[in-house]
């Protein structure tokens, strides 16, 4: 039997892949919480992480397939929380509030 939804195993992989510190995938993206032009907050399936930089903008987000694209200069790459995410999303309300 088929599943009606992308492949889970896509969805539960991460990676982030930074290119001349201009070009940023990252995979395993649950949810963007918030952003700016200097500041991207996302939960991951392996937890929070703030993405830091200057004139970042997202170029590319599928939430189905799990994938992030941002361009612009990235300075930071922060993790908040480990494992299913559910320690980061905590991390990442309580910044944001």
């Amino acid at each position: 039997m088929a599943p009606d939804r992308p492949d889970e195993s896509l969805r539960r992989r991460h990676e982030v892949h930074l290119i001349h510190r201009q070009h940023l995938q990252v995979t395993g993206v649950a949810q963007v919480e918030s952003f700016d032009e200097k500041q991207i907050a996302v939960r991951t399936e392996m937890g929070g992480l703030l993405i830091a930089g200057h004139g970042l903008h997202i170029s590319e987000l599928n939430v189905e397939t799990g994938i992030l694209q941002v361009t612009g200069e990235v300075d930071q790459l922060h993790y908040l929380g480990e494992g299913s995410g559910q320690k980061g999303r905590s991390v990442l309300r309580r910044l944001f509030r």
